[in-house]
């Protein structure tokens, strides 16, 4: 199947504001791509999983897994591990800088186009991921296929290769928090200028996940704003630094006003706001 390669919008820096809805753009999705497309490639996106399974196993979900994706194509996945099994310690993304997994980077999609002997078809787009931070130090670019599904789903299919090189199916399934879950404003912000060392934080509405990566020092951490209070709560799983230390400065990105180019200085480093959408 041939494609059509759109890239996304340059990583950084990212527009102060987008607009989006009936008679406008959607943000982070080219202009001429097809309603269903849209749709499914709505950025910002708030994506919550439900379902893993390998090969034609049932699904099943052991996992915490949310994932932020901003109009530039940067995102943030957090998996975080519930399991009482060893399963994280046997999976093929296992490693003991993080109990889960978690990465951060640029996604960027393909539509099919068709060919003589293949004409093109509706609601799929392949989405690759590149991983310039991951808790298993696998800093490559991976890939799948994303199938819209009629209530407004995803179903993810691709395959990967497990512990002893064996390549296996995967299917994934996506959905959102609740239909009406906020995805503004949407703020980005990068470590910068640090000796090597990578860091990124999405906040997208009402969820903000952060990853800092280091040498042997990695950082996780998902926040969610309590409806009931008011309050931003910290997923109990959070891998966070050290008491009297701050690598990931969650709580100054999520405050009210943020805007492009602002900055902080933390224990980790400089970061700086590198996307706001609101």
């Amino acid at each position: 199947m041939a494609t059509t390669s759109v890239p996304a919008p340059a990583p950084s820096p990212a527009p102060a504001a987008a607009t989006g809805g009936a008679g406008g753009s959607t943000p982070g999705v080219p202009d001429d791509w097809p309603a269903w497309a849209k749709t499914l490639l709505s950025r910002p996106m708030i994506e919550v999983r439900r379902g893993l399974s390998f090969g034609y196993d049932p699904p099943t979900e052991k996992s915490s897994v949310i994932a932020l994706t901003a109009p530039s194509g940067k995102n943030v996945d957090i998996r975080f591990s519930m399991a009482a099994d060893s399963f994280s310690a046997t999976a093929p993304w296992a490693s003991s800088l993080f109990d889960g997994y978690a990465t951060a980077g640029v996604a960027r999609a393909t539509l099919p186009i068709g060919t003589e002997s293949c004409v093109p078809y509706e609601c799929c787009a392949h989405v690759t991921w590149e991983h310039t931070i991951d808790s298993s130090c696998q800093f490559d670019t991976d890939g799948a296929d994303m199938y819209l599904l009629g209530n407004g789903d995803v179903m993810e299919i691709g395959t990967m290769a497990d512990k002893e090189g064996k390549v296996k199916m995967f299917k994934e399934y996506w959905t959102k928090p609740d239909p009406d879950a906020k995805v503004r404003p949407c703020v980005v912000a990068e470590a910068e200028g640090l000796r090597g060392e990578k860091g990124m934080i999405i906040r997208i509405g009402e969820y903000c996940q952060g990853i800092y990566q280091g040498g042997e020092s990695f950082w996780a951490e998902r926040w969610q704003l309590s409806q009931d209070d008011n309050i931003w709560q910290k997923h109990e799983k959070s891998k966070s630094s050290p008491e009297g230390s701050e690598y990931l400065p969650c709580l100054w990105l999520v405050e009210d006003g943020r805007k492009l180019d602002d900055v902080v200085d933390v224990s980790g480093g400089k970061w700086r706001i590198t996307e706001a959408v609101y």
